[in-house]
């Protein structure tokens, strides 16, 4: 499960590359399209040869501990097995093979079924996969689909299902919803037989699966895409992918058209949502009838609506019948067309304990609001990083963040979004621009981000050859946390050259132009020729003492045995680079130092301040020198010649 820019910058092929469904993803009739995942099988279902991919080959064997150790039933692996160490554990043909399928969440408060309608997808445990008997038929999974959806098969499945959130406040109970369980939930018809009921049954999911269809063309990241513009031609390549809406306007210019599209995409999701709370409602209904909990028919809106009316009807939260006697969200007004049919549910309810006891918010789909103003400013963080990603990686350097944010600048829609974003005209390009920078960075330096616990574990991983895992504690960066996480996984887009950045620092410096960034698509010739650039700048830029460099030089002196790996041609130029740069594998380094005492359980060098280490750890030693009162211990290290 990765972002599908990091699996664009480790250059995997779009075909390999496919969204990864989750139980948290599967919503409301819909399945989430947020994660992708490598899928390394070609269109027959056969696992490829990785070893004829290089960069499929060298993105999982940078995982090969992990997904080889993946232990079976008996405690044996996969190799152990027979398996090839990169296959999917458990991997089920029969739920790709078929041309329909139905997937839901394993787990959650309500009953949450989706039809998915394309072969773009790879489903996790918590997303099982129900295939039924007629594969090749497609109305048969779209009437289960309006079944299993209802309120009466989540009363079934309250009674018979495990509770992992057992507590006083039943409406947070999460259950596990187990095949074995859905095996025995009682299914009112053969959904084949020709029936009126059934036929009502199947019209109403075909209206409302056919909405969901419509919700990936009006995803919020979709007001952004323009085409020839960043990776938007390497993202338009990926299975599933859709275009924008044809009711949305072209890419917009300006921020009144930026907004203007913002506010129709909205109006346009929130059209479709009341349908689907207006269908929902009307399949609930069908289905007492159907199971039997009504004496009679039941009041079905095609009694009381018109069909213009019928057509034009739309639900709110708070307007469903429930709500308006009283339960759930307070109710608003209420569409006058609808008031006789509501009225008559009413009645039902008041009069039927059965219904009375199914109409609750216990049982009935939440359709929890979403938030579309963090929508939309999460989606423009990912336009403007894709943005940043791209002129970095186009510029083939490192830069500063002013010389970055310059580029930038030259950007008309960039700016646009920006104003939008900041509701003024007159923002700070650099300040905004770092933010989102910082947020998709992670130092270049291991000790910068990684505590004395952390580095210990990642040179057991050196002499082991061991994946370790990773503990939030571990980790002195927030944002390196939450992109790596407990792996460790490179995901960000971007290398912060922390030793360059003189703001961060309590002493003199020259002024660099601000933080230094570096592309973390770069391979390690292209990171060596970064640093190289660097330790030439700091030279021109008067950094005479050794310890201002001493991190540039360690982090080349790391890249040493990758480069001899390189083409003798371009190993003879890198191993030029770093002999101008005074650097070899021999070479006397304070970092490396402090990394071997870590490792021996003795942190710090000695007679080194901690300011030669790492930005990070500096910040919080000033801290303490200061609520301490001893200040000038810091200038003291400075003067000292530690070359």
């Amino acid at each position: 499960m990765q972002p599908s820019d990091y699996l664009r910058r480790c250059q995997v092929l779009p075909h390999y590359v496919r969204f990864f469904v989750t139980g948290k993803v599967v919503r409301d009739w819909a399945i989430g399209r947020e994660v992708t995942a490598v899928y390394p099988y070609d269109s027959d279902l056969k696992l490829v040869d990785i070893k004829q991919e290089p960069e499929l080959h060298s993105l999982l064997l940078f995982h090969r501990d992990v997904l080889a150790g993946t232990v079976s039933f008996g405690g044996r692996s996969k190799v152990e097995e027979g398996e090839a160490w990169y296959a999917y554990y458990r991997f089920v043909n029969e739920k790709y093979v078929p041309p329909y399928r139905l997937t839901y969440a394993f787990i959650g408060t309500h009953n949450h079924f989706a039809f998915p309608n394309a072969s773009c997808f790879a489903f996790n445990r918590s997303a099982p996969v129900l295939l039924l008997k007629r594969q090749d038929q497609r109305e048969p999974y779209l009437w289960l689909a309006g079944i299993l959806n209802t309120n009466v098969v989540e009363l079934c499945l309250e009674q018979l299902c495990y509770n992992r959130g057992a507590g006083s406040d039943p409406i947070r109970d999460r259950l596990e919803r187990g095949t074995a369980q859905l095996e025995i939930i009682p299914i009112p018809t053969d959904p084949i037989k020709e029936d009126l009921r059934n036929t009502r049954m199947l019209v109403l999911a075909q209206e409302i699966i056919g909405l969901v269809d419509q919700l990936p063309t009006l995803s919020i990241r979709k007001l952004f895409e323009k085409p020839d513009e960043a990776y938007h031609a390497w993202n338009s390549t990926l299975d599933g992918y859709v275009p924008l809406h044809p009711d949305l306007s072209s890419p917009f210019t300006t921020a009144r058209e930026l907004r203007a599209a913002r506010d129709s995409l909205i109006a346009l999701r929130e059209d479709i949502r009341g349908r689907m709370v207006f269908l929902q409602e009307e399949m609930d209904w069908l289905a007492y009838e159907m199971y039997g909990l009504l004496k009679g028919k039941a009041p079905m809106a095609k009694d009381y609506l018109s069909q213009r009316e019928y057509e034009a009807a739309r639900l709110a939260l708070g307007q469903r019948p429930l709500e308006v006697a009283g339960k759930g969200y307070k109710p608003p007004s209420l569409p006058d067309a609808l008031k006789p049919l509501t009225e008559a549910r009413i009645a039902v309810i008041e009069a039927n304990p059965d219904i009375a006891l199914l109409e609750d918010p216990l049982y009935k789909r939440r359709w929890i609001p979403p938030d579309y103003e963090k929508g939309f400013r999460k989606a423009a963080e990912w336009w403007l990083a894709e943005k940043l990603e791209w002129v970095l990686e186009q510029h083939g350097q490192p830069v500063s963040l002013r010389e970055w944010a310059r580029i930038m600048s030259r950007d008309e829609r960039v700016n646009t979004v920006l104003e939008v974003l900041t509701a003024t005209p007159m923002f700070d390009l650099e300040k905004e621009l770092l933010k989102v920078i910082q947020a998709n960075a992670v130092p270049n330096r291991t000790e910068h981000y990684l505590k004395a616990a952390g580095l210990r574990k990642l040179y057991a991983r050196q002499a082991s050859g061991t994946t370790p895992q990773y503990r939030r504690s571990d980790l002195s960066d927030g944002t390196a946390w939450k992109l790596r996480r407990k792996l460790n996984i490179p995901r960000e887009r971007f290398i912060h050259y922390a030793e360059l950045d003189h703001t961060s620092r309590g002493v003199d410096a020259p002024d660099s132009g601000g933080p230094w960034f570096g592309w973390a698509g770069w391979d390690a010739a292209g990171r060596a020729d970064g640093l190289a650039f660097l330790l030439d700048r700091a030279n021109r830029a008067g950094w005479e003492l050794r310890w201002r460099q001493c991190g540039l030089r360690a982090a080349l002196r790391d890249l040493l045995p990758e480069l001899t790996e390189l083409p003798e041609a371009d190993g003879l130029e890198f191993e030029g680079i770093a002999g101008m740069c005074g650097i070899s594998l021999e070479t006397d380094c304070y970092c490396w130092a402090y990394r071997e005492g870590i490792a021996r359980g003795e942190p710090g060098v000695p007679k080194v301040d901690a300011e030669v280490l790492g930005v990070r750890v500096v910040v919080a030693e000033q801290k303490r020198e200061r609520r301490r009162g001893k200040s000038g211990r810091q200038a003291d290290q400075l003067e000292l010649d530690l070359g």
